[in-house]
C-alpha cells in the first residue's frame, strides 16, 4: 500500500461541511504531522483580487494559511484542546465513560 495513504487521515468538522474538514499526514520518519485546511472557494474575480492584494503585501487580519506543521514544539496545544474537550464533555455527561 502507498505509505502516503497509510499515514493520512481526515478530521471532520462538527458542522459536517466538507469545506471545513482537515487533512493530516503523519511523517513516517519524523515525529511531525502536516495539517492542511481547504481554502474557501471563491469566484475567479475575488481570487484574482485577493492575489493582487497579496502580491502587494496586504495582510489579512485572519491570516492566509493553508498548512501548519505539528511537531514536538507545538503538540501541547493540541493536547490542551483535547483535554478541554474531554473535560467539558464529561462535565455535561457525568455518567458517561471516557473512551480512549
Amino acid at each position: 500500500m502507498n505509505p502516503f495513504i497509510e499515514n493520512t487521515g481526515v478530521i471532520p468538522c462538527g458542522c459536517s461541511d466538507i469545506a471545513h474538514h482537515i487533512l493530516y499526514v503523519k511523517d513516517p520518519d519524523d515525529p511531525t504531522i502536516y495539517v492542511y485546511m481547504q481554502l474557501t472557494d471563491q469566484p475567479w474575480y475575488r481570487r484574482l483580487w485577493r492575489g493582487i492584494k497579496y502580491i502587494f503585501g496586504y495582510k489579512c487580519r485572519f491570516g492566509m494559511y493553508d498548512e501548519i506543521i505539528v511537531n514536538e514544539d507545538n503538540i501541547h496545544y493540541f493536547l490542551e484542546w483535547n483535554e478541554h474537550i474531554v473535560l467539558k464533555t464529561t462535565e455535561q455527561k457525568p455518567d458517561a465513560p471516557i473512551e480512549e
